[in-house]
């Protein structure tokens, strides 16, 4: 981000007014990113033998462990498990049978229909309701929290502004801008 804090600096005299300035801004973060992302693959794919570290098993293990869940990613895999278990404990007691024999166990409909003594149109029903009844409110949730997705936080704000004028400071200095 400070990169392309730098970069857009720099290029604002480039800058034409067509269309508002937080897209040309969010431009060039993206180009910023992606010419990022190229250059780490570009140097995450070879191997030198010249160097221990970047030997054909230190690449082996590194993408291995890289392929390993982080702590965070299984505590949030937890908390979507707690909430999805919390509402289809919500669900009423036919739709949630229905969901939890078809979805949860994977029982056909059939199965389901024959353990619950009913139709297996009325398994469908609830089935397709108890799981429309989910995702709203799953999109319940969801939409409550979009609004604190990216919410400003001043501490970290300040800490990339500080490291853009520094950053700045330093390339008026050595001469460079």
């Amino acid at each position: 981000m400070q990169d392309a804090y730098l970069h857009a600096y720099e290029k604002l005299r480039d800058y034409q007014g067509r269309g508002p300035l937080s897209a040309w801004l969010a431009k060039i973060t993206v180009n910023e990113a992606l010419g990022r992302l190229r250059r780490t693959d570009s140097v995450g794919d070879s191997i030198s033998f010249d160097d221990p570290t970047q030997s054909e098993e230190a690449n082996f293990m590194a993408h291995v462990t890289s392929n390993l869940p982080s702590p965070e990613l299984l505590a949030a895999r937890g908390e979507m498990r707690r909430l999805l278990e919390s509402a289809i404990d919500a669900l009423p007691e036919a739709y949630r049978m229905a969901f939890i024999m078809c979805g949860v166990e994977e029982m056909s409909v059939a199965e389901t229909a024959d353990c619950l003594a009913v139709q297996q149109a009325t398994v469908k029903t609830r089935y397709h309701r108890a799981r429309k009844i989910l995702q709203q409110q799953v999109l319940g949730l969801l939409d409550a929290s979009t609004a604190e997705v990216f919410a400003f936080d001043g501490v970290r704000c300040d800490r990339i502004v500080s490291g853009v004028l520094r950053r700045l400071q330093d390339r008026y200095r050595s001469g460079d801008a």
